[in-house]
């Protein structure tokens, strides 16, 4: 290094000139200006953050990895984000939300990873039950408190929400898909006869689009559905029991022998005569047509 500016030896000493000329080549050297209280912490993480071989070569020696390393932190719903710093210091969290990368900054670490938890629990929708809560809701509701299931049930996927009373989550928009779902829940449990039909979940979809569901409104609707279907079964049968062949209809020449050998003297007089007066008419009837007449 130099004491001399531009290495004239018969230049007077330069302190400030000496310093300048130090911080291009020694990244150690002035960290820090005296002028600017809290500016070391700030050029320490700086240097620290990047790429400068010196630096990378010291945190390595001390057993510090260097801040530009990616780290997993936890968020409160379970899932996990990373954090790191740039080469200039600035810290950025990034967490993954509904298949989409979300990149949160801050000047320091805690800041940028609460700052991507905030988000997170302003954004998040309902959870999904486990096993035993879907149990507990089940017995609940085959009690008979189907009120008492459906609070239940949306107090539980809410989870931090508890503290919402009943009349603003039954008046909040985000929330009709979950009312809507709970309603059809707890109507399942409760009629231990239904067994899951695609033809009455579209039905249910379509109502649940056009209005609120409830429990009864779903009861209702299944009651209605049962009947139709009964109607369109019993229409069905009735077009299938087809009329005999019209041969089914006109007896045979053996059945008509028959019937004429078992009838008595007076049955076979009244069927002549029927014959002949209807043999009759047969004439007029072709004498007024052709010959008119």
């Amino acid at each position: 290094m130099t004491n001399r500016i531009k290495n004239d030896p018969f230049a007077p000493w330069d302190q400030d000139a000496h310093a300048r000329e130090l911080e291009t080549t020694d990244v150690f050297n002035r960290l820090v200006d005296e002028g600017h209280p809290g500016d070391l912490g700030r050029k320490l993480e700086q240097l620290a953050a990047s790429d400068n071989p010196s630096a990378v070569a010291m945190l390595r020696e001390a057993g510090i990895e260097s801040p530009r390393t990616p780290h997993i932190f936890h968020l409160s719903d379970g899932s996990t984000g990373k954090v790191f710093a740039d080469a200039n210091g600035l810290w950025t969290a990034t967490i993954r939300v509904g298949g989409k990368t979300l990149t949160f900054q801050s000047g320091d670490r805690d800041s940028a990873m609460m700052t991507a938890e905030c988000h997170m629990e302003n954004n998040r929708g309902p959870r999904e039950l486990t096993e035993s809560e879907l149990l507990r809701v089940a017995r609940l509701a085959q009690s008979g408190q189907s009120a008492a299931a459906c609070d239940l049930y949306v107090r539980l996927r809410l989870d931090g929400e508890a503290q919402r009373s009943d009349e603003e989550i039954l008046t909040d928009p985000k929330l009709t898909s979950l009312l809507n779902t709970a309603a059809i829940t707890i109507w399942r449990y409760t009629r231990p006869d239904y067994v899951l039909d695609q033809e009455f979940e579209g039905i249910v979809a379509q109502a649940a689009a056009i209005r609120p569901l409830t429990v009864n409104n779903v009861d209702f609707l299944f009651d209605r559905f049962q009947e139709e279907r009964s109607e369109r079964g019993r229409a069905t049968r009735r077009s299938t029991q087809a009329a005999p062949p019209e041969n089914e209809l006109v007896p045979s020449q053996a059945e008509v022998q028959n019937e004429l050998e078992n009838l008595s003297d007076v049955e076979l007089e009244k069927l002549r005569l029927k014959t002949m007066h209807h043999r009759g008419d047969l004439v007029r009837k072709f004498n007024a047509d052709v010959l008119g007449r």
